[in-house]
């Protein structure tokens, strides 16, 4: 009550005329992150009546400097014109409500949310009015968030990467908020359902996830640890001493500060002098003697390298989830308000063996300028001017000639120029006919879709870059899942950075339902493309594989009901440079049956040895363009082809997919209909019309069944 009354008196009498008032924020941990972020909308009622309507976002830049109406470069946040809109229905007796909205960030967030009072049908009147504004977080650096009572955040000057406090019940709901975030660290057993089911979402979207267990209860079966690592809730940690691991006595080297400018880089700095904290700085010396609880049950988890046996991780989905045995807020790595040395050498220790695969997702494979081209609609339907050009010269002579042959053959000269005109009014006639059955008739929608699961826990990440095309009308709708991510993209599409915005979208409008997406794109031209990336955390119980070592090979038992085909095994040869993967190849695995990979069926490492056995095992020439694009082939460049297979793995290093020791990697292609074609912005269009290039990229470990 005592809130309400702070906000009456802050609101101000004017926006109670209503009586009702809202404020509004932005952010998680205090920060904005591209490409989607938390915006909270707190609604104050001055009486207990009911009241319906919505709140309706408008998000954009349009009091700050920019270079253009749409399409600029230099300018600041959306170059469009993006709503968000969410109904609601406070109840009789409801004074106060919290409406929490996913909103797009690009490189800042202008927002001017209001609320409107439904009057009757779709006709709604303002109430009350709030406006945010805030810097978005948007540079190369890594950002480490953390859910813990432990002063981490003191841990700064020791990092390159820039640690981020979020508190427990600030936790987002929804995995989009937390997508900026490169990794969360979580040493805290106070998480509601959504919550963690948000986390569990964010790792199989790609985010990675450092568990620090504080008791028993962090294992419970609906944690992230008991449901992704499988750790029973019965496991029990053993008292170890500090002194049997020196590494974590050390003085830690002083690191980048903020880690910005420098998104490569791993957490232990050069070899300089270490920092010695003075006694105001909130970190304090570790000592030999001090002992901590240590939990040794890692479950489906592996040691991480080169981690004293003090981290393990495990692959979820596109994601990673790391455990630390300890607790980071318990002593001695953790005394009151502050932090022990101990304490940011575990942290670095952790971070150091999964900085290769920190914010990074598939869409650096897929949203390029080769896999546009290789999706593209309008541009392959409609010819081009030289190939017009051709045909309207070759008409000419030809007609040309024709007439004049036909007339001279009659005798009848005078029918020459009457027959021309004719033979071009028809032709016409013939070509725009024809022109509009062309542009109508053939794809309406072409997609490349990754689906990135992992070997146990059932939890996948589904990654699309999509191109729809407006045969009729002016607008386009897709429907998505509430927990989707989904950004359309001018015609010109372009990536501002692997799993950011896009530094361009068009106009759009989208509405949350209570389990959907509702958005629209309108003004759009005939014959356009739209182009549009998706994200979507996945559980699909009809793919699933089985991978198992045996001496000398692997084999793998194809436990879905689809063939696959052109399957591709990838297993870390351990040298340090050179040839990262052994790579095994087999055309194609049938439903519920299985194959051995073993040294028959090792590849040659030339780039042109792959292509040409996947150019003959893919299901359509169209379907290998777009697949040999998404492995960094490009078929089309002659060059690459004298190329080895260092090409492809560098492609995977960049999707955070390259499979570390004791992992494995298999990339299949998929049917065109194993996936749902119901989220394409194509749905009156026939099943012969949606043209999808669905890849399966399934991780595991080999050392753990």
């Amino acid at each position: 009550m005592f809130r309400l009354l702070l906000i009456c008196i802050l609101a101000g009498p004017a926006l109670w005329a209503q009586g009702i008032a809202i404020t509004a924020d932005a952010g998680v941990g205090g920060m904005v992150i591209s490409p989607s972020t938390e915006l909270r909308v707190t609604i104050a009622k001055l009486d207990s009546r009911p009241f319906v309507g919505r709140v309706h976002v408008e998000l954009g830049n349009k009091d700050m400097l920019r270079a253009g109406r749409r399409g600029g470069r230099g300018g600041f946040g959306f170059m469009s014109d993006v709503t968000v809109v969410q109904d609601i229905n406070l109840e009789e007796g409801l004074m106060q409500r919290v409406v929490r909205l996913d909103v797009p960030v690009a490189n800042a967030l202008s927002a001017t949310v209001t609320l409107e009072r439904q009057v009757s049908g779709n006709y709604h009147e303002p109430v009350a009015v709030a406006e945010v504004q805030m810097p978005a977080r948007n540079d190369p650096g890594k950002i480490v968030g953390f859910v813990s009572a432990a002063r981490l955040g003191l841990a700064r000057p020791y990092m390159f990467f820039d640690l981020v406090e979020i508190p427990v019940n600030e936790l987002p709901e929804s995995w989009k908020a937390l997508a900026g975030f490169d990794a969360i660290i979580l040493n805290d057993d106070r998480l509601t359902r959504a919550q963690s089911n948000a986390l569990i979402d964010y790792v199989a979207m790609g985010g990675t996830l450092i568990l620090s267990p504080r008791g028993p209860a962090s294992f419970n079966p609906e944690t992230p640890a008991g449901s992704l690592l499988k750790i029973p809730a019965t496991t029990s940690p053993r008292r170890v001493a500090l002194g049997d691991y020196p590494e974590l006595l050390k003085l830690p080297r002083l690191g980048s500060g903020e880690a910005r400018g420098n998104a490569n880089a791993v957490p232990h700095g050069p070899e300089e002098e270490a920092s010695q904290p003075d006694a105001t700085s909130g970190v304090r010396p570790s000592s030999g003697d001090q002992q901590f609880q240590y939990w040794p049950d890692a479950g489906r988890a592996v040691p991480v390298p080169d981690a004293l046996g003090l981290a393990s991780s495990a692959p979820v989905g596109a994601g990673n989830v790391v455990l630390l045995h300890i607790n980071l807020s318990e002593f001695p790595f953790s005394v009151d308000t502050m932090i022990s040395h101990a304490n940011i050498n575990v942290v670095n220790l952790a971070l150091t063996g999964v900085v290769d695969r920190l914010g990074r997702t598939p869409y650096s494979s897929i949203g390029n300028k080769n896999v546009q081209e290789a999706i593209d609609i309008a541009g392959r339907r409609i010819p081009g001017r030289e190939a017009m050009t051709l045909l309207l010269l070759l008409y000419v002579s030809i007609a040309g000639v024709g007439m004049f042959l036909l007339a001279r053959r009659l005798k009848r000269p005078e029918l020459y120029p009457a027959a021309l005109m004719l033979a071009a009014l028809l032709s016409v006639g013939i070509v725009f006919s024809f022109g509009e059955l062309f542009k109508r008739s053939g794809d309406r929608a072409r997609v490349v879709r990754v689906l990135v699961s992992d070997d146990t826990t059932g939890r996948a990440g589904m990654f699309t870059f999509g191109c729809s095309y407006v045969v009729s009308g002016n607008n386009l709708s897709f429907v998505q899942a509430r927990d989707s991510l989904f950004v359309p993209l001018n015609t010109e599409a372009r990536i501002a950075r692997p799993g950011g915005m896009p530094d361009q979208v068009p106009d759009y409008e989208t509405r949350f339902a209570s389990t959907e997406t509702h958005t629209k794109l309108a003004g759009l031209d005939r014959w356009q493309n739209v182009f549009y990336m998706h994200r979507h955390p996945a559980a699909p119980d009809d793919l699933k594989l089985r991978v198992d070592s045996l001496q000398g090979a692997y084999k793998v038992t194809n436990l879905s009901r689809h063939k696959l085909h052109g399957v591709m095994l990838l297993v870390p040869t351990g040298a340090a440079g050179g040839e990262r993967c052994e790579w095994h190849y087999q055309a194609a695995l049938e439903p519920d049956d299985n194959a051995t990979f073993s040294s028959s069926t090792v590849m040659a490492r030339e780039i042109a040895t792959l292509e040409a056995a996947l150019r003959a095992d893919s299901p359509s020439p169209e379907t290998f363009e777009v697949f040999a694009e998404v492995l960094n082939i490009h078929p089309a460049q002659r060059l690459t082809r004298h190329l080895n297979l260092n090409q492809v793995e560098g492609g995977l290093w960049n999707a955070g997919l390259l499979p570390g020791e004791g992992e494995y990697l298999l990339i299949c292609l998929l049917p065109p209909d194993a996936l749902k074609v119901d989220t394409l912005g194509a749905q009156d269009a026939e099943a012969d019309q949606i043209n999808q290039v669905n890849v399966w990229v399934v991780r595991g470990s080999l050392a753990v069944r």
